[in-house]
C-alpha cells in the first residue's frame, strides 16, 4: 500500500500493509516497508548489530569500510551485511533533515535491518512465523538482499522531529511491547574477555582470580572457549559465571527454542 502521510512538518510518501497515527508519531505494519524522504540527507543514525558495534551519525557519503581481516567482522557488524555499501544498520535508522530534525524508521520487534538507499529509508524484518517455528529468510537470488518476506507483518515507528524527543518516543514504545526492567542493584562484575582477550589460560586465571580476592567483585565472568574447568582458589565465596561464545546461528535458535540453550551450572568457589 502506498500512503502519503505528514509526519511532524513533513510529507513523506511510505509503502507499508496498514498504518495508524499514535502520539509523536505513526505506526505502520509490513514484513518491508519504506519512507521516500523529501531530501537528501547527509547524516545517517547508524545502529550497531551488538554491544561492539559502532552506533551513531556518520556522513552519508562516507560510509564504513568492511573491516579486515574478514574473520573480525562479527565483532564490528552483522556480518551478513559487512559489504553493503549503503549505510545501513540494526532495528533502527534515522536521518537528519536540513532544518537539524531527525526522521527515525525504528522496528518494534526483533530481527530487523534497515538501510538508507538514496532518499529512501528501508526495513524489513529477517524471519517470517510458519507453524509456530521462525526461520532466517535466504538471500534473493535475484536482487542480492537478505531478509525479504512479503508475509510477515511487523510494526514499525515513524517519526519526525527533536532528536531527543523521537528516541524518547520510540524507547517508551519498545518498553511498551517488550518490557522494561531495571536491576535494584547493579553488580560488580570482572570479565576475563576485557582483561585477557584470547590470552586466557587456566593457570592464568586461577592466579588472577586469587590476586583479585580482596576487590569487591559480585562476579566473575569466564568466556570460556572450548572447555570448561572447574576453578579452585583460596579466597571468598564469589559467583562464577561461564559464558560459551554465541554465534550467529545460535542466535535464531535462541530466538526460536529457548529451552535448548545450554546453562551453565553456577559454581562458588570453595572456602
Amino acid at each position: 500500500m502506498n500512503i502519503s502521510s505528514q509526519i511532524g512538518d513533513m510529507q513523506f510518501s511510505l509503502t507499508a500493509d496498514k498504518f495508524h497515527p499514535v502520539t509523536g508519531g505513526m505506526v505502520i505494519s509490513g514484513a518491508n516497508v519504506t519512507l521516500q524522504l523529501p531530501f537528501q540527507p547527509k547524516r545517517y543514525y547508524r545502529h550497531g548489530w551488538q554491544s561492539w558495534s559502532p552506533t551513531g551519525w556518520i556522513e552519508v557519503d562516507r560510509p564504513f569500510a568492511p573491516l579486515h581481516p574478514a574473520i573480525m567482522r562479527p565483532m564490528q557488524g552483522d556480518p551478513i551485511y559487512a559489504l553493503d555499501e549503503k549505510p545501513n544498520g540494526s532495528w533502527l535508522g534515522a536521518v537528519e533533515a536540513p532544518d537539524g530534525d531527525v526522521i527515525l524508521l525504528g522496528a518494534l520487534g526483533l530481527e530487523s535491518h534497515i538501510e538508507l538507499d538514496g532518499q529512501t529509508l528501508h526495513g524489513w524484518y529477517e524471519v517470517r512465523q510458519e507453524d509456530g517455528v521462525r526461520s532466517l529468510q535466504t538471500s534473493d537470488p535475484t536482487t542480492g538482499v537478505v531478509g525479504l518476506h512479503t508475509q510477515l507483518s511487523g510494526e514499525w515507528f515513524i517519526a519526525s522531529g527533536d532528536e531527543t524527543e523521537v528516541f524518547a518516543r520510540y524507547a517508551a514504545l519498545l518498553g511498551e511491547r517488550l518490557g522494561e526492567k531495571r536491576a535494584a542493584k547493579q553488580p560488580r562484575v570482572w570479565c576475563s574477555w576485557y582483561s585477557l582477550y584470547t590470552a586466557i589460560s587456566e593457570e592464568r586465571l586461577l592466579r588472577i582470580l586469587n590476586e583479585l580476592s580482596d576487590l569487591p567483585f559480585d562476579v566473575f565472568q569466564v568466556d570460556g572457549r572450548k572447555s570448561r574447568q572447574k576453578a579452585r582458589c583460596k579466597t571468598t565465596p564469589r559467583l562464577v559465571l561461564v559464558v560459551q561464545p554465541i554465534h550467529r546461528h545460535q542466535r535464531r535458535t535462541i530466538t526460536s527454542h529457548p529451552e535448548r540453550i545450554e546453562r551453565p551450572a553456577l559454581r562458588r568457589f570453595p572456602d
